[in-house]
C-alpha cells in the first residue's frame, strides 16, 4: 500500500526560507528501524504560500535531495520549477489527467532511504513563505521495517 510523506508529520523538520538563497524548508529524518521507498513518478502536491496566502513566484525552484548519515550535503534527486504548481490547485495536482508535471523524475525507479536517511526539499525564490500557509505531500512511497 502507498503511503506519504506530508509536512505535518511527526518526523518532519521545517524552516522559512531566506528570500533569493535557496533554503531547505522541509527536512524529513527516516525513524531508525524503518526504510522507505520513494517510486520514480511519486506525485508531489505542492502549495507554497507567503504570508498573505497567495502562491509565491512561478519562477521559483524546488530541489528535491537526500543526505545520508555522516554526509554534509545532499544528493539532487529531482528539480522542478514552481510553475506548475502555481497554476494548479492542490485538487487539481492530484487529478491524473492533469498531474504529469507534478511527478518526481526519479532515476533507477526509485530510491531507498535506510533509517537515519534524509529527505529534503530545498526552495528558491524571491518570496518568503509562510510555512503554516504551505502543502507538502509526497504521495507513492512503501514505508517498512528494516
Amino acid at each position: 500500500m502507498s503511503e506519504q510523506i506530508r509536512l505535518t508529520d511527526s518526523e518532519v523538520t521545517t524552516k522559512v526560507n531566506t528570500a533569493g538563497e535557496p533554503t531547505i524548508v522541509m527536512d524529513v529524518e527516516v525513524p531508525d528501524n524503518e526504510k522507505w521507498l520513494i517510486y520514480d513518478n511519486a506525485l508531489a502536491v505542492i502549495k507554497f504560500r507567503d504570508g498573505s496566502n497567495d502562491d509565491i513566484s512561478p519562477a521559483s525552484d524546488i530541489i528535491f535531495g537526500y543526505i545520508t548519515p555522516g554526509e554534509d550535503f545532499a544528493e539532487k534527486l529531482d528539480k522542478t520549477g514552481y510553475g506548475f504548481y502555481a497554476r494548479n490547485t492542490a485538487n487539481e495536482q492530484y487529478d491524473d489527467e492533469k498531474n504529469a508535471k507534478g511527478r518526481l523524475e526519479i532515476d533507477d525507479g526509485g530510491i531507498v532511504l535506510n533509517e537515519q536517511d534524509r529527505l529534503i526539499v530545498r526552495l528558491d525564490s524571491p518570496d518568503v513563505i509562510d510555512i503554516s500557509n504551505c502543502i507538502v505531500e509526497i504521495n507513492d512511497v512503501k514505508k517498512g521495517t528494516m
